[in-house]
């Protein structure tokens, strides 16, 4: 009885090692397209940090979108390969992409604004156009050419506040941010950017965060999933 025992199991197994062979290339070829995929996704998002750091806001915001979407594609096409990371760095494109389209409201509303004295008008129109190209300090030139008096008004700061955002100038920023709060407590993007970069200090304020968030939110800034979850509104 052993030996057919044996007989049948070394049968099972020269089945088994049949299946497994001609199972074991696709999953290999699976894992290896992957793998491809992945790295090209991961090459996409350098890219479009790269096209941020340069400047070009417009060709970063079309990059950040395409990678999100590729990110989404990969995970209903791959969901158990790195899941965590597929979703972080989905979730950091477009944290990425937000960002940049709160700062092309500001400047969009700040063109808009009730006119202003035709050299701070020059200067802030000067100083949109600077920032949408991505030309940051040229923007923050054209505004600091201006008399300290004539800088003392809320869409100038806010202005200033992008282009040194822009710059990687983050404490800048922050000033100016809360400068046009000092001047217009019911500026929404102020607020909202702020939040933003109080996420970003080492150890973030959330309290602080928390409050922004919602008078952004109380003067119309749309909703913001990701940084609700963060905020554990």
């Amino acid at each position: 009885m052993n030996i057919r025992y044996r007989y049948y199991a070394f049968r099972l197994a020269a089945m088994l090692t049949l299946v497994v062979s001609s199972v074991r290339p696709s999953v290999l070829q699976a894992q290896e397209s992957a793998e491809r995929q992945f790295s090209a996704i991961s090459r996409l998002i350098e890219k479009a940090d790269l096209t941020l750091e340069a400047g070009k806001t417009q060709d970063a915001a079309r990059l950040y979108g395409a990678t999100m979407a590729a990110y989404r594609d990969f995970s209903e096409r791959f969901p158990d390969y790195q899941t965590e990371l597929v979703q972080f760095r989905e979730s950091y494109c477009r944290q990425q992409l937000m960002d940049l389209l709160a700062q092309k409201k500001a400047s969009e509303r700040a063109v808009a604004a009730a006119p202003l004295p035709a050299d701070i008008g020059t200067a802030l129109r000067q100083g949109v156009e600077h920032c949408h190209e991505g030309r940051f300090a040229e923007a923050q030139s054209v505004i600091q050419s201006l008399p300290e008096d004539a800088q003392a008004t809320p869409l100038i700061a806010l202005v200033l506040a992008t282009a040194k955002l822009g710059m990687g100038d983050l404490d800048g920023a922050r000033q100016m941010l809360q400068r046009t709060l000092a001047m217009d407590a019911d500026n929404g993007i102020a607020h909202y950017n702020l939040v933003q970069l109080l996420l970003r200090d080492p150890e973030p304020d959330y309290e602080a965060a928390r409050e922004h968030y919602r008078h952004a939110r109380r003067l119309g800034i749309p909703a913001d999933s990701d940084l609700e979850s963060v905020l554990d509104l």
